[in-house]
C-alpha cells in the first residue's frame, strides 16, 4: 500500500480449485488405507479423499508449492525501488487468496497470467465461484482492502464458535 503510484490500485481475487483433493494420487502401497465398502463390495481409491484425514495435508504440500511457483510468475523489475513483488498470494487448503496492486491492465496481466498458471499445473479453477474486487468472502471472512487499510470482518456465527472451542 505504501508503494501506490498514481493510477495504481490494489485487489483482491479468490479462486477455489474445483474437487482439490482428488486431483492427488496415492501411491499404491497407500491405497489400503483408503478403501470404502459399498453393498458389499470394497472400493480401493486412488486418489486423496475429501473428508479422509490426510487428505488436506496432502493436498497442502502440493498446493503450497504450486502456490510458490506461482507466486514467482507475479513480479516486474522494480530493482530500482527495492519493490519485489506486486500482487500476494494465501492459500488456505485448497482456497487460494491474491492481492494484486497495480494499474488495472497490469492487474488484469497478473490475474490472466495467475488462472492460467493454475490450469497449467493440473489445478482447474473453480470459476463459478471466482471473485475479483476491493470487496470479498474468503474462508468464512470478509476482507475489504483500501488504498492505506485492510478491514476484516469475522461473522458473528464464526466468533461463537471460536468462543465455544476456546473455553
Amino acid at each position: 500500500m505504501s508503494t501506490l503510484k498514481p493510477g495504481e490500485v490494489i485487489t483482491q481475487l479468490v479462486a477455489d480449485i474445483t474437487d482439490a483433493f482428488w486431483l492427488i494420487p496415492l501411491h499404491p502401497v497407500e491405497r489400503r488405507f483408503f478403501v470404502a465398502s459399498l453393498h458389499n463390495k470394497f472400493l480401493i481409491l486412488k486418489r486423496t479423499a475429501q473428508g479422509s484425514r490426510t487428505a488436506p495435508l496432502t493436498f497442502a504440500a502440493v498446493m503450497a508449492l504450486a502456490t510458490r511457483l506461482l507466486q514467482s510468475l507475479l513480479t516486474r523489475d522494480h530493482l530500482e525501488e527495492k519493490i519485489w513483488q506486486d500482487a500476494r498470494i494465501e492459500t488456505d487448503v485448497d482456497d487460494p487468496w491474491t492481492v494484486l496492486k497495480g494499474t488495472p491492465q497490469q492487474i488484469d496481466d497478473f490475474t490472466c497470467t495467475l488462472l492460467i498458471g493454475w490450469h497449467l499445473l493440473g489445478f482447474p479453477v473453480a470459476y463459478r465461484k471466482a471473485s475479483r474486487s476491493v470487496t470479498l468472502k474468503w474462508i468464512g471472512m470478509n476482507i475489504v482492502v483500501g488504498r492505506s487499510t485492510v478491514e476484516v470482518h469475522i461473522p458473528q456465527d464464526k466468533l461463537t464458535e471460536i468462543r465455544v472451542l476456546a473455553l
